[in-house]
């Protein structure tokens, strides 16, 4: 958190995640994930469908997995939609995944897909 000039605030996660409506939100919603991926509350109802059972599977090992990723990169996110991406190096080579985040019928920002 900063405080400009102008007397307005700037929210970052530290990552030059740009202050716009949502960053933050999208930000703190993928750390939450990343603790504990068995709540549903955090992934939309395709998401929920998707991913649930994967993440059920993946549990044992999601601390490792989670620490061969980079953090979250911001790509560009408006009022309804945020894409962001994460790296992580397979066999030599580096590689992106992309992850959606969509703001759900009732407001709240929710993981759609990765």
């Amino acid at each position: 958190v900063a405080h400009n000039h102008d007397n307005s605030w700037n929210f970052t996660d530290a990552h030059g995640d740009p202050n716009e409506p949502g960053a933050l939100m999208v930000v703190c919603l993928w750390h939450a994930i990343n603790e504990d991926p068995t709540l549903d509350v955090y992934l939309n109802t395709q998401a929920q469908a998707k991913y649930g059972p994967v993440f059920d599977v993946l549990l044992p090992n999601f601390p490792a997995i989670v620490a061969s990723y980079s953090p979250l990169q911001h790509v560009s996110i408006s009022s309804e939609i945020g894409e962001y991406a994460v790296n992580r190096t397979i066999d030599g080579q580096n590689r992106i995944f992309l992850i959606y985040f969509l703001r759900d019928v009732d407001g709240i920002w929710r993981l759609d897909s990765m």
